[in-house]
């Protein structure tokens, strides 16, 4: 007997194992496989510990269930931001006074900081998570692609925004904090001077990220 989070765990995964699969599997072929490698497993209920009834539920320790429930909390979250997208674009761009223009900016300014850098760092730590787990060809190919596809998800609602304005907040804001960061810790980067210059680093990434964003605003006027 399956819990309501098992089969739909077993349904999902036989409707993706079954497009990148070499072979169709039928869903008890592909259940028994998920119990072999611990996706699932079978247990007893809790107040019946004689009972000859087991029940199918998640193993929550197992690496790929744990990969697979971070990526659906972070499309929750992808999806939940948005309604703040579509807020930005509704809110009108006026007089810098204007308390509507206002209200753009400061929810353009929390929605940005909140969703574009974090969201998309939390999907490269699981790539890398999925390279170095030791799952099937067929799993890893499972998350590279729903991986993808939320990359994607994030590129197409940020892209229903002002270019221009997404490039202003690069340069307006993440850039200057990142100086802003140089400059505050400037005594402990020349304390550990000779540490860094014995690896060739210079600390002038920045400039050249502000001088590649310069030339993308440039080749792309809106």
């Amino acid at each position: 007997m399956f819990s309501c989070s098992a089969f739909c765990f077993v349904v999902w995964y036989n409707l993706i194992a079954s497009s990148t699969a070499s072979r169709r599997m039928t869903t008890h072929k592909n259940t028994m496989a998920l119990i072999k490698e611990g996706k699932i497993k079978m247990v007893k209920p809790r107040d019946k510990p004689y009972s000859q009834t087991h029940y199918l539920v998640i193993n929550e320790k197992n690496e790929f269930n744990k990969i697979y429930k971070s990526l659906l909390e972070i499309e929750n979250i992808i999806d939940s931001m948005a309604r703040y997208a579509s807020v930005i674009r509704k809110l009108r761009i006026g007089d810098k006074e204007d308390e509507e223009s206002k209200a753009r900016f400061l929810l353009n300014v929390y929605y940005r900081s909140l969703f574009d850098p974090p969201v998309e760092a939390l999907l490269h730590i699981l790539m890398v998570m999925v390279t170095e787990a030791r799952l099937s060809p067929n799993d890893s190919e499972i998350f590279y692609k729903k991986i993808a596809e939320l990359l994607q998800k994030q590129a197409s609602q940020l892209s229903d925004l002002d270019l221009t304005e997404r490039l202003d907040f690069i340069l307006n804001k993440h850039i200057p904090e990142i100086k802003l960061m140089i400059k505050q810790h400037e005594k402990d980067f020349k304390k550990y001077a000779s540490i860094y210059n014995k690896y060739h680093l210079d600390f002038r990434l920045q400039d050249e990220l502000l001088q590649i964003t310069n030339n993308i605003k440039a080749r792309f006027p809106s």
